[in-house]
């Protein structure tokens, strides 16, 4: 969709996903790509464009992202997770020291989750301009990657956390407590929020 965008100016970033699929699986959009290839061609090159080579490193480019994509995507198994940490605060209000660890944890995930999301904003942003991207093509992927790594990195930290909390049911439980304990020991862990002094 960053080469529909370029071609129309429309702007593509703020579509929802399954939107931008189904967009991308028109016949429209089939034709307003191989209109663009030769514009984006000469665009990189305007003295010897080659759109089949634009075609080329525009398929390796989407390839790419698609891995930031599907990172993204595994990103909103947090905020689920978060969701029902929070949905979790009712069953256990009445049990002080379990209620402040919920209430504790939530406060530690505010600003790293924050981050996150503002982190993939930021990428969006880097990869808007395509004929950059393509003359500096091996740069530009090596970037993607690095980013890419980072994000994963950051996603396996939380992964065994995000599937024991993708399995409870919610409400009070044996299990509940120990997974709640857990989530407050991984928060301040890795989240502690320190004073400046």
């Amino acid at each position: 969709m960053l080469v529909v965008a370029w071609k129309t100016g429309e702007d593509t970033a703020s579509m929802k996903r399954e939107d931008m699929l189904e967009r991308a699986a028109t016949p429209e959009t089939k034709v307003t790509l191989e209109q663009a290839y030769p514009e984006i061609a000469k665009a990189v090159a305007p003295d010897e464009p080659r759109p089949d080579q634009a075609k080329e490193l525009l398929e390796k480019l989407a390839q790419e992202l698609s891995y930031i994509e599907a990172l993204r995507e595994k990103f909103l198994d947090i905020r689920r997770m978060q969701t029902k940490l929070k949905g979790t605060y009712s069953a256990y209000q009445s049990e002080k020291a379990v209620a402040e660890q919920i209430t504790r944890c939530n406060s530690m995930f505010e600003a790293p989750t924050r981050s996150f999301y503002e982190k993939f904003a930021e990428f969006d942003t880097y990869v808007v301009d395509l004929t950059s991207i393509l003359k500096h093509f091996d740069a530009q992927v090596n970037f993607i990657r690095g980013e890419r790594d980072a994000f994963r990195q950051i996603h396996q930290l939380w992964e065994p956390l995000l599937e024991r909390w993708e399995k409870y049911p919610g409400g009070r439980s044996e299990n509940g407590e120990e997974l709640i304990r857990d989530t407050y020991r991984f928060a301040a862990q890795h989240y502690m929020r320190t004073a400046d002094w």
